[in-house]
């Protein structure tokens, strides 16, 4: 069980990542803009997404390798759950034509989290506290 929680949330970091990159490149694959007609509010969604991926990639390359980032891994998981409800939220008030599986593949990477949380991985910081 705890194998299957550690690669998937792995999976779930590298999913924040490599996807926040692909919709910073190519923004029209989460909103439907083809006259650039939602521009200054389409770039407040990809500012909030380059801040999650920096977030992420800080967390990866400080704590998580480091198999000490339980804590930031809850921190992470109930940030992702807040802006996935946020952008929902901010399309719906904007009437911006946000793509339906944003949220959920948010919300799927902030449980991720969550879950790597509550299920306590064998890792240095929890095998030392058993000794």
């Amino acid at each position: 069980m705890n194998l299957l929680v550690s690669i998937n949330f792995h999976f779930s970091v590298w999913l924040t990542i490599i996807g926040g990159i692909w919709l910073f490149n190519d923004p029209n694959w989460f909103l439907d803009d083809p006259e650039n007609l939602y521009g200054p509010i389409k770039n407040n969604l990809l500012i909030v997404m380059i801040y999650l991926v920096i977030s992420q990639l800080a967390c990866w390359f400080l704590r998580y390798t480091r198999k000490t980032g339980r804590l930031e891994a809850l921190l992470m998981g109930l940030i992702v759950l807040l802006v996935a409800a946020g952008m929902k939220f901010y399309a719906h008030i904007n009437a911006l034509p946000l793509h339906d599986w944003l949220p959920f593949a948010l919300a799927y990477i902030g449980v991720s989290h969550i879950l790597y949380f509550f299920v306590r991985p064998n890792t240095v910081e929890n095998s030392s506290k058993e000794s």
